[in-house]
C-alpha cells in the first residue's frame, strides 16, 4: 500500500473524516477524535504530493486540512 498511497490514500482520509464526525457526536469520543485527526494529518501529508496532478485529491487534502484546523490538533 505505502507505494500505491495515491490509489488507497483517498479511502483511508475519507473513513478517517467519517470516523471523526461520528465520535464528535459521540459523548466521551472526544480523546478518540483527537488521536484519528491526528492519523487524518499523516494521511493527508502523504497525499499532499498528488494535489498537484489529481483535483479530487486536492479537494480531499484541503477537506482534511480544513477539519484539522478548525479542532486545532
Amino acid at each position: 500500500m505505502r507505494s500505491r498511497f495515491h490509489e488507497f490514500g483517498g479511502t483511508w482520509a475519507r473513513l478517517l473524516l467519517a470516523l471523526i464526525a461520528a465520535c464528535e457526536a459521540a459523548p466521551g469520543d472526544a480523546a478518540l477524535a483527537e488521536d484519528l485527526t491526528g492519523w487524518l494529518g499523516g494521511v493527508a501529508l502523504r497525499l499532499q504530493p498528488f494535489t498537484l496532478i489529481d483535483g479530487a485529491t486536492r479537494r480531499l487534502v484541503e477537506e482534511c486540512t480544513a477539519l484539522i484546523e478548525r479542532r486545532g490538533t
